[in-house]
């Protein structure tokens, strides 16, 4: 059991860690978390984004995504397009564009390059075992999340 936990919290540090390099590329981009994710987002996406669809992708709260994109907006980074119903489209501006190429796909690069550093096999473990890690944890979470409900007694 204690290979277990020593496991589970080198696997945390791991994800910490990542979170922590993207906050400092945001940080020296001068963006906030969430506008190096929108901005990434639309640099990774080949289909038309929508407020709605990129919330979902990412995890993100939607009042956060609103009030980063309202910043771009303001900024003349990016605009909204009428989408499908209420949806609307997030579109990069000419300068929205240049800060693509600028600055987020040298990151991708980057990241590019440091898969490539392992060999196909790594890469396709990786893939596989994490994907296989955040499907479990998905459903042993909901678990105890129904639990939490069930009993309605969580206070904090």
């Amino acid at each position: 059991m204690d290979e277990l936990y020593a496991a589970l919290e080198r696997m945390n540090q791991f994800y910490r860690e990542s979170n922590g390099i993207y906050h400092e590329i945001a940080v020296a981009l001068n963006l906030t978390g969430t506008m190096f994710y929108i901005f990434y987002a639309l640099a990774e996406n080949y289909r038309l984004l929508d407020q709605h669809q990129l919330c979902a992708d990412w995890n993100l709260p939607r009042q956060t995504v609103n009030s980063a994109i309202a910043n771009l907006i303001q900024k003349g980074l990016v605009y909204l397009e009428p989408g499908k119903g209420r949806g609307k489209y997030i579109r990069l501006t000419d300068a929205g564009q240049k800060i693509i190429q600028e600055k987020i796909e040298p990151i991708r690069r980057a990241e590019f390059r440091a898969l490539q550093q392992m060999t196909s096999e790594e890469q396709r473990h990786l893939v596989a075992l994490t994907g296989r890690y955040i499907d479990l944890l998905h459903i042993e979470t909901a678990k105890e999340v129904e639990e939490f409900k069930r009993k309605g007694d969580f206070k904090p």
